[in-house]
C-alpha cells in the first residue's frame, strides 16, 4: 500500500476510535458493578498520570536525558489537562474519563499527521484535528439512543485534546526532521490563516446552538458557516500544493462532515437527544 493509502488508514482509525468512545459508556457501566464506583472517581485522575510517565520514561529511554524537552508547552499541556478534569460535573465522576481518551486520541491524531509536517505546523494542526473530533463524539452522543449531546463534555474533550497536543509537542514525540520554512509559522499565507480561523469560528457557530434543539429538527441556519467554508475550500485551496495541505486537507475534510447530521437527523427522522 503507498503512502498515501497508509496516512489515511490512519486518519480513518482517529474516526473509528471516537465511534469506540461513544459506545465506552456501557463499559464504563460494567466496570462500575464490578468494581465499585470509586474505581471510577480515581481512574481518570490516575490513567493520565500513568500514560504521562510512561512516555515520559519511553523519552528519557530513547534520548538519554530530558534536556531536549520543551517545558513551557508541557506545563500549559498539564495545566489544560487539570482544567479539564475540573470541567465535567463532579456528580458524574465518569465523565472526566473524556481527559484520558482525548490525551489518547491527540497522541493518535499527531502521529497521522507527522508523517508529512513536523514543528509547530504539527502541534497546530493535530490540536485542531482533535478537537474537531471531540465536536464529532457529542454529536453522535446525541443520535445515540443512550446518550445525550452536551456542551460541557464538548468542551471537556476540546481542553483535553489540546492538553495532550501541547505535551506531546513539548517532548517532541513522532518529530520527522523539518527544514526552518514547516518548524515556524513565517511564510504561512495569510489566506490560509483567515481560512482556518474562519472555519474555527464557524464550527461553535454550529455546535452551540444545537443544544437547544435536542428532540427537534436541526436547524439548517447553524450549518451555513460551514457550508460557505467549504465553498471558500473548493474555489481557493482544494489545488493548493504546498506542505500545508497535509494539514488544511484533514482538518477540512473532518470539519467539512458536520454537514452530515442535518442530512441524516431531519432527512431520516433520527432523534436527537
Amino acid at each position: 500500500m503507498g503512502g498515501h493509502g497508509f496516512i489515511l488508514l490512519h486518519h480513518l482509525g482517529c474516526g473509528l476510535l471516537v465511534v469506540v468512545f461513544v459506545h465506552f459508556y456501557s463499559l464504563y457501566q460494567l466496570v462500575n458493578q464490578k468494581l465499585g464506583g470509586s474505581f471510577l472517581a480515581i481512574s481518570p485522575f490516575v490513567l493520565p498520570v500513568l500514560l504521562l510517565a510512561a512516555l515520559f520514561s519511553l523519552r528519557y529511554r530513547v534520548a538519554g536525558n530530558l534536556s531536549s524537552i520543551r517545558r513551557l508547552p508541557v506545563i500549559l499541556g498539564l495545566c489544560c489537562c487539570l482544567g479539564a478534569l475540573a470541567v465535567p460535573d463532579p456528580e458524574i465522576a465518569v465523565k472526566r474519563i473524556h481527559v484520558m481518551e482525548y490525551l489518547l486520541l491527540s497522541l493518535y491524531v499527531r502521529y497521522a499527521l507527522s508523517f508529512r509536517i513536523g514543528g509547530k505546523h504539527l502541534l497546530v494542526f493535530s490540536c485542531m484535528l482533535s478537537c474537531l473530533y471531540g465536536v464529532h463524539d457529542e454529536l453522535l452522543q446525541g443520535i445515540h439512543p443512550a446518550r445525550t449531546y452536551g456542551l460541557r463534555d464538548m468542551l471537556v474533550n476540546g481542553v483535553a485534546a489540546v492538553g495532550g497536543g501541547l505535551v506531546w509537542h513539548g517532548l517532541n514525540l513522532f518529530c520527522r526532521r523539518t527544514d526552518d520554512r514547516e518548524t515556524g509559522f513565517a511564510g504561512w499565507p495569510w489566506s490560509q490563516i483567515l481560512y482556518l480561523l474562519g472555519l474555527a469560528a464557524a464550527v461553535p457557530a454550529m455546535a452551540v446552538p444545537l443544544i437547544v434543539h435536542r428532540h427537534d429538527v436541526l436547524p439548517a441556519w447553524s450549518f451555513l458557516p460551514l457550508a460557505a467554508a467549504m465553498v471558500v475550500w473548493v474555489c481557493y485551496f482544494a489545488g493548493d500544493r504546498s506542505t500545508l495541505r497535509h494539514g488544511v486537507v484533514p482538518v477540512s475534510v473532518v470539519a467539512f462532515l458536520f454537514l452530515l447530521y442535518p442530512l441524516a437527523v431531519n432527512g431520516l427522522q433520527i432523534a436527537f437527544y
